[in-house]
């Protein structure tokens, strides 16, 4: 079973004091962070590729 996005960025969240006490971790928030915001933006993107559609059936 897969872990959820969410799931992970609370995972993350929940450990926030060692990535401030942690620099070398920095790098992998930083990857976490930027994997929520593609997932975040591709969801965006689909639902910009099925408004045309709902669009031109209404």
């Amino acid at each position: 079973m897969q872990a959820t996005p969410c799931m992970q960025s609370t995972r993350y969240s929940a450990s926030l004091p060692a990535f401030v006490r942690a620099p070398k971790s920095l790098s992998s928030f930083s990857l976490t962070v930027l994997f929520c915001f593609l997932s975040s933006f591709h969801l965006l993107g689909l639902c910009f590729l099925f408004l045309p559609h709902s669009l031109i059936w209404t």
